[in-house]
């Protein structure tokens, strides 16, 4: 089931007994709600057997395509993205949408999932532009109680040292590891950092890049890191095959 944000936040002030439920063994962890819109029918897909020859005039042969094609789509479904599972989502719009976009997606991540089961990573234009209420946020602060907020040069050389080295442990280590999402309202230069090289796999080491202000040159970047890796393991796919 699916709620809104001022349902999601009526039910944190009210502390009701479905916040917080789903676990990362949940088949829709991290399925982040964003409204609702049309959708492409899955369940109940027509199923139909194409004709030879089809005679206009005959309404019968045509109703199994007319029908299919009538109910490919729903409306009013729930539209979501899945955070547990993408490397990376690129988000573009209005400015003040994609704010907007980054605030609703926060609260449903805090109101569906424990603290302790995913933590968060922050790039912000400035300090007063968003910390005041990501600083009340447990899912902002690391073990040690530093808040993973980026918005200065201080701010970013700590963050972006921490967060590299843990994104460089887990890809030399297996494990259980929490939920990390690195949301980007500002890159702060994070095309340029080592960071940069986990974007393209980040799933497989429970990681979740999202730019919330994508640039025609960092979109660019970004397809590119990702054509390499499918053509690395494309190549090491063919040499197995030639063993």
């Amino acid at each position: 089931m699916y709620f809104g944000v001022n349902k999601g936040i009526e039910k944190i002030k009210n502390f009701d007994s479905d916040i917080f439920d789903r676990i990362p063994t949940d088949d829709d962890f991290l399925y982040v709600y964003l409204g609702q819109g049309k959708a492409k029918a899955k369940k109940r897909k027509i199923e139909y057997k194409e004709q030879e020859k089809l005679v206009d005039d005959d309404e019968l042969a045509n109703l199994p395509i007319a029908l299919a094609d009538k109910y490919e789509f729903i409306d009013e479904m729930p539209i979501t993205v899945d955070l547990k599972s993408a490397n990376a989502i690129g988000v573009v719009g209005d400015a003040q949408n994609r704010v907007n976009l980054f605030r609703n997606m926060i609260c449903d991540i805090t109101a569906r999932q424990y603290h302790t089961d995913v933590k968060m990573y922050v790039l912000l234009k400035d300090e007063i532009e968003e910390t005041k209420w990501l600083k009340l946020l447990p899912q902002i602060n690391d073990e040690n109680f530093n808040r993973n907020i980026v918005f200065d040069d201080t701010s970013k050389t700590n963050v972006f040292e921490n967060l590299f080295k843990e994104l460089t442990f887990r890809s030399e280590n297996e494990g259980n590891f929490t939920h990390l999402i690195v949301f980007a309202l500002n890159n702060h230069g994070i095309t340029s950092h080592p960071i940069s090289k986990f974007v393209p796999n980040a799933a497989a080491i429970n990681t979740t890049f999202v730019f919330l202000k994508i640039q025609l040159i960092f979109f660019r970047y970004i397809v590119r890191l990702l054509l390499s890796v499918k053509m690395f393991l494309r190549a090491r796919y063919i040499r197995r095959r030639m063993k």
